[in-house]
């Protein structure tokens, strides 16, 4: 029989939550293994055994935010008009988490750290956010309201 696992689901949310607000509160330059750790009030160890290194806990916040994004858009009605449908996924979900926590905003959109492999759990969850605010510009492109630009040249 195996070790228990010492570091759970709670432990990992409390890690994210720590250094998403060690991000906030000074750059990602604030944002060390060991001051996660600390913040949480546990060792390294639990960094390194639930992320395997600080580009992982980084790629693993940067995931949690693009899924956020996906919740929040499923989230946004659509109706008969593609005009109003983005401008409204666009101000109660893009322009929202700008507003109301600018350090998820940053570490998903600005690229904090540009050399940063996110990794393919992370890519994924960002592909499908994505392409949910995709779809709302195919609909304004099947609209021909895109002057003349397709849903992925208006998205890029």
């Amino acid at each position: 029989m195996g070790r228990p696992r010492e570091h759970g689901a709670g432990r990992r949310d409390e890690l994210l939550d720590a250094a998403e607000q060690l991000i906030a509160e000074g750059g990602p330059d604030a944002l060390s293994v060991r001051a996660a750790a600390d913040a949480v009030g546990t060792t390294t160890r639990a960094v390194y055994s639930v992320f395997g290194s600080k580009d992982g806990l980084l790629a693993a916040l940067a995931e949690r935010v693009f899924d956020l994004l996906a919740d929040k858009l499923e989230g946004v009605p659509e109706t008969d008009d593609p005009a109003h449908d983005l401008i409204d996924a666009a101000t109660r979900v893009f322009r929202a988490m700008a507003i109301d926590n600018p350090a998820a905003y940053r570490i998903t959109f600005l690229r904090i750290v540009p050399e940063l492999d996110l990794g393919a759990a992370t890519r994924e969850s960002a592909d499908h956010a994505m392409g949910l605010l995709r779809r709302r510009f195919e609909r304004l492109a099947d609209a021909g309201r895109l002057d003349g630009r397709t849903a992925a040249e208006a998205t890029g």
